[in-house]
């Protein structure tokens, strides 16, 4: 059984709503301001979600913070 599954791309509630039935299942929404506004009708969904992290840093910034969501949900495990 593996120790962590990354789904990277759940865009719909019944998605993160499943990923909570897993064992330490946590939903998190990455956010970015881009100026730009995306139409597409999976991304006018609003639905809530475990953690958000706002990407409008560097490179090193967003994989600090989802180091630390790694490394707090494989120690729950």
């Amino acid at each position: 059984k593996p120790s962590l599954i990354i789904i990277e791309d759940g865009r719909l509630p019944d998605e993160h709503a499943f990923f909570k039935t897993l064992q330490n299942g946590l939903s998190v929404r990455l956010v970015r301001n881009t100026g730009d506004h995306d139409t597409h009708a999976s991304e006018q969904i609003l639905f809530n979600t475990d953690v958000t992290i706002n990407n409008n840093d560097s490179i090193e910034e967003l994989h600090s913070q989802l180091d630390n969501i790694v490394n707090h949900v494989t120690s729950r495990s």
